[in-house]
């Protein structure tokens, strides 16, 4: 049987992203019984993949959560002809680092492109298994937890 959770969240290409992103996967997560230093590590990398695709590639985003016994987070944006790399650290320079933080938090991370999209994404495991005894089911009428069965509706922070 597959427990996995999955959710999907619409981001506009500004500031409020980040923010958005981060506060998504925390409440998501700690609905799921993730520890609080687990949930801060996907939030920096989450952090890192939402405001590398409002900095470099400034279009809106999607960003796709999956939930299992780790959560993978993906951001897709519309700049498939940006290619994200591991930078060589220079302390003249600001910036530069986020997939080095992402590397450091996750266990493993990539990109895939489209000839209409580029895929950022990331796999953070917990530090020890997250307890699975009893995980309520997503609350029915809120705006990013369908029920089940529901259709997941169209979620755009903005």
């Amino acid at each position: 049987m597959d427990d996995a959770y999955e959710e999907t969240i619409h981001l506009a290409c500004d500031a409020r992203a980040v923010r958005s992103a981060r506060n998504f996967v925390a409440s998501t997560l700690r609905r799921r019984g993730w520890s609080a230093g687990d949930v801060e590590r996907a939030q920096l990398a989450v952090s890192e993949l939402v405001a590398n695709a409002v900095v470099h590639a400034r279009t809106e985003a999607t960003m796709h959560v999956r939930i299992d016994e780790s959560v993978r987070l993906e951001v897709v944006d519309g700049a498939p002809d940006l290619h994200p790399r591991l930078r060589q650290s220079d302390p003249r320079r600001a910036g530069g680092l986020g997939l080095h933080l992402i590397a450091a938090v996750a266990a493993s991370w990539g990109v895939e492109r489209t000839s209409a999209a580029k895929s950022v994404w990331c796999v953070v495991e917990p530090a020890a298994p997250v307890r699975r005894a009893a995980f309520p089911e997503p609350h029915a009428g809120g705006p990013h937890r369908p029920g089940p069965g529901r259709p997941r509706p169209d979620l755009s922070y903005s």
